[in-house]
């Protein structure tokens, strides 16, 4: 099989078009032109790729399978493109990764600064967010590599994942929440009379976190849970009286203001396991594998002081739980 890049380009402006008139104007070349690329790559991967309806052209199954792997390409050709011109101008490297709230506190700043000494040129761009907009961005091309959550959620199939840090995780609620004004003891029960927020989580309360929580207390699931990312959790968290599961140390860099820790004595939640992940057929320019190791090695740092400070191990429990409201 001997794909061209102006049949990927091809088909990808097709789909994006949903159109054979409009894939050419998109592209430039007459709607002859276009047609004859498509027919060209449809004889040489040797499967139907689109079909046409009145209403438009539409992909095929095998159409479908081979837009994914096309965009992934089209995306590296375009950064190939960009890097081999800028390189050409002297321009400096970039490098684009996400991680977490948490990594951000404990691993991002340290390791900014020890990549600075040695790449003081190099741009960086750095998003925000959890393990399904990692999947996505490395999928599409559009990050390097990132920094997230493990709960057992991550599709592996195509990355590398590297398990680099465990931190003790906690119930997190607002200052002035009920919870905190009922006396020394609440039921298990009483938590289910709250919104939980599942931050990072994208399937509700088929998260394996959340779900594995309420194992543990022999309760059924919350019947309100919100999926939300960490910025609009965390606000959502100061404003109402929601629930959340939250990295500890989070909480003790004092970045979230106005939220109270719950400790629910003979219970302890999983820890978070964060992961380096990143494409395995994808390698790393010289400048972000420096800042991938840097961020690993701070965030190795941080964790031998969490275990220092001690993390419970997972234990279920079912009597009655006594809370304590520890201010970060």
């Amino acid at each position: 099989m001997d794909l061209k890049a102006h049949q990927i380009r091809a088909l990808l402006a097709v789909a994006a078009h949903g159109s054979l008139r409009g894939g050419a104007a998109a592209l430039g070349l007459t709607q002859a032109a276009l047609t004859k690329s498509l027919r060209k790559l449809e004889e040489d991967v040797g499967l139907a790729l689109l079909l046409r309806t009145p209403h438009g052209v539409q992909l095929t199954d095998a159409g479908l399978r081979l837009h994914a792997r096309a965009s992934l390409i089209d995306r590296q050709l375009e950064l190939l493109q960009s890097d081999l011109a800028e390189e050409g101008r002297g321009a400096p490297a970039m490098v684009r990764l996400l991680v977490t709230p948490l990594v951000a506190a404990c691993g991002l700043v340290p390791a900014l600064r020890g990549f600075r000494d040695h790449h003081p040129a190099a741009q960086v761009c750095v998003g925000e967010g959890f393990a399904h907009a990692a999947v996505r961005g490395l999928r599409d091309g559009s990050l390097d590599f990132a920094f997230v959550h493990d709960d057992g959620d991550i599709a592996l199939g195509g990355f590398e994942l590297e398990a680099v840090a465990e931190a003790p995780r906690g119930l997190a609620v607002r200052a002035g929440h009920p919870l905190l004004q009922g006396g020394p003891s609440v039921t298990p029960d009483a938590l289910l009379q709250y919104e939980w927020l599942a931050m990072g989580s994208r399937t509700g309360t088929r998260s394996p976190l959340v779900a594995s929580y309420f194992r543990s207390l022999g309760l059924k699931l919350p019947a309100q849970v919100l999926r939300c990312d960490a910025v609009v959790g965390l606000s959502l968290l100061r404003s109402t009286d929601a629930i959340g599961i939250v990295a500890m140390p989070l909480l003790e860099s004092g970045q979230p203001h106005g939220l109270r820790r719950i400790e629910l004595q003979g219970l302890a939640l999983p820890p978070v396991r964060v992961v380096a992940l990143r494409r395995r057929d994808v390698g790393l320019t010289a400048e972000a594998e420096a800042l991938r190791r840097g961020i690993a090695a701070a965030l190795h740092r941080s964790a031998e002081g969490w275990r220092a400070a001690g993390v419970p191990p997972f234990a279920g429990a079912r009597s009655r739980l006594s809370v304590a409201a520890l201010s970060p």
